[in-house]
């Protein structure tokens, strides 16, 4: 975490700089630490816990960087799903909790998933207290 933290106090130094060129716009760093804190208080709200595995389907987007940086903070896993195909067979893999799904526009689909079984390397993570991230 605490590396997480550093990279966060390293993009406010640098707020006012182009960083995301995404849908048709250029977003600076202090765009993406706001957009950073809005989901963050989203998945408050959702209730996602340390240790949760999200699946996510999004697009090269301010609101998708966003998201995975603030599951990270959480300290949960954020699965990087294919965007344009049936997901249940990555959902099921990766022991998924939730699914979601961005759009472009920032707007989401959350779909919380009943899953009853985990993996050893989950269990390291959670273990350890630290986010991770899983690839497709």
């Amino acid at each position: 975490m605490t590396h997480l933290s550093d990279f966060l106090e390293l993009l406010k130094s640098h707020s006012s700089r182009p960083c995301i060129e995404s849908d048709g716009g250029m977003y600076t760093y202090a765009n993406l630490l706001d957009e950073i804190d809005r989901w963050q208080g989203r998945f408050s709200w959702l209730d996602v816990r340390s240790g949760a595995v999200v699946g996510i389907r999004a697009d090269h987007s301010l609101s998708s960087i966003a998201a995975l940086i603030a599951l990270l903070l959480r300290q949960s896993v954020a699965a990087l799903l294919p965007r344009d195909c049936h997901c249940e067979k990555y959902v099921a893999d990766c022991h998924a909790t939730a699914l979601l799904d961005l759009r472009p526009d920032g707007g989401y689909n959350w779909q919380p998933i009943a899953i009853e079984t985990t993996h050893p390397l989950l269990e390291r993570i959670r273990a350890g207290n630290e986010g991770g991230i899983v690839l497709f």
